[in-house]
């Protein structure tokens, strides 16, 4: 039916203020925000809001998609991609129900004989110790919020992953979970552990949510509350 997906898996997050390509998996649900399908005839169809569940066996199947306007559009951009039956991602986080959170890179999955899928591989990243959590938030609605996250990576050697966000539903609390991760230790690199501080803002989606209180949690250990108002 088709040769090559490409899904765009940016995922409703913001690394600084640049949209990153993390998918996200909660709940049993995978959410892919923006995809691409490369049909066998090299024609192309582009979805966003593509969302995958996960079957009591393990597999994983497509729930939803819906077709997007393709203006100017280019598959050289998206971020993930089926082809030869496996389904790459570059990187995902797994969130869960306490907040806490894993985050991977280079995740692949096998497409099965009736169109589940099942992970195949996935590398672990290591979560960055954080030490300081604030918000900026900007009052008007919707609402424009800023988390400034400060921490320490492992050694100077390493860089930051694009950071994982998720927010959950109103029904389920309004919890804002972001997951800042550092990059594989490259093995031809001699370096030696040592903590090494950084200072990321994180700029979080253009909310619409309820007026309330608030809560945004980084790496599961750090809170930090505000309020958002109209």
């Amino acid at each position: 039916m088709l040769n090559k997906i490409a899904l765009s898996i940016s995922l409703l997050l913001l690394v600084h203020t640049a949209t990153a390509d993390v998918a996200i998996y909660r709940d049993g649900t995978l959410t892919v925000p923006t995809g691409a399908v490369v049909n066998a005839d090299n024609s192309i169809d582009f979805y966003r809001d593509i969302v995958f569940t996960t079957n009591a066996d393990g597999t994983i199947a497509l729930v939803s998609a819906d077709v997007r306007a393709t203006t100017n559009v280019s598959v050289d951009g998206e971020a993930g991609y089926l082809e030869n039956s496996q389904l790459h991602i570059p990187q995902g986080a797994v969130v869960l129900a306490d907040g806490e959170a894993q985050y991977y890179g280079n995740i692949v999955l096998t497409l099965n004989s009736n169109d589940t899928l099942s992970v195949l591989a996935a590398e672990a990243r290591s979560a960055v110790e954080i030490t300081d959590v604030s918000i900026q938030n900007f009052t008007g609605f919707p609402s424009n919020i800023f988390v400034n996250v400060s921490g320490n990576k492992s050694r100077a050697c390493v860089d930051l992953e694009e950071v994982g966000f998720h927010r959950q539903t109103e029904q389920m609390g309004r919890v804002f979970t972001i997951i800042v991760a550092e990059s594989e230790l490259d093995a031809s690199v001699s370096c030696a552990p040592s903590p090494t501080a950084f200072s990321i803002t994180v700029q979080l989606p253009v909310c619409t949510c309820t007026p309330g209180d608030y809560t945004a949690v980084v790496n599961g250990t750090h809170r930090a509350f505000f309020t958002l108002v109209e």
